[in-house]
């Protein structure tokens, strides 16, 4: 922490309690004791972050979720773990637009989507973590901190990808998906 009252993102945290460790390679989280001799409690797997939850506009997408960092916060009685991850959704064997539907670009064409997923935790049973809620912003995720119990987190997003719908303006601008009981996608403007 390097400002009083502000934490920042990171992929080893610890409550005194426990330790949260992101672990890449096996891409998921793992709770452990914070003992001489830690032991395993419990690991979240981030492929299975939103289960089958999507918004329709991504049905059909295969896509791929992987963890890149966490807040703990603790709000009254209950303890809260915040997972941030990437998401990115493509399709298999698209086709490749006709010459009349590019648009010139300098970049390679990419044909999918790169968002960030926030997935907010209940901890309180360290056993059995909880799903509270979960937000999907798009583009990757540059920077993250957490303040009060806010999450305050910044995006990118490049549109030289966007040769795939050329004629929807909607899809160049920037939107959140809230999932609650369904998916829903919400512009941003």
């Amino acid at each position: 922490m390097q400002v009083q009252g502000i934490d920042e993102a990171d992929i080893i945290k610890t409550d005194g309690n426990y330790i949260y460790v992101i672990n890449f390679e096996r891409n998921e989280v793992t709770i452990f004791t914070a003992e001489e001799k830690p032991k395993k409690i419990t690991a979240l797997k981030g492929e299975e972050l939103l289960g089958d939850k999507e918004v329709k506009e991504f049905k059909g997408y295969k896509r791929n979720i992987n963890l890149t960092d966490m807040f703990l916060y603790k709000n009254d009685s209950k303890n809260y773990l915040v997972l941030m991850s990437s998401v990115s959704r493509f399709k298999e064997n698209q086709q490749q637009p006709s010459l009349k539907e590019k648009v010139i670009g300098i970049m390679p064409i990419y044909y999918g989507e790169d968002t960030t997923l926030i997935s907010i935790y209940d901890i309180s049973d360290i056993q059995k973590p909880i799903s509270v809620k979960q937000y999907e912003i798009n583009g990757y995720k540059l920077s993250a901190r957490l303040k009060d119990g806010r999450v305050y987190i910044v995006t990118n997003k490049g549109f030289y990808y966007y040769i795939r719908e050329s004629a929807n303006n909607d899809s160049l601008l920037p939107y959140y998906i809230e999932y609650g009981k369904e998916a829903v996608k919400k512009k941003l403007m």
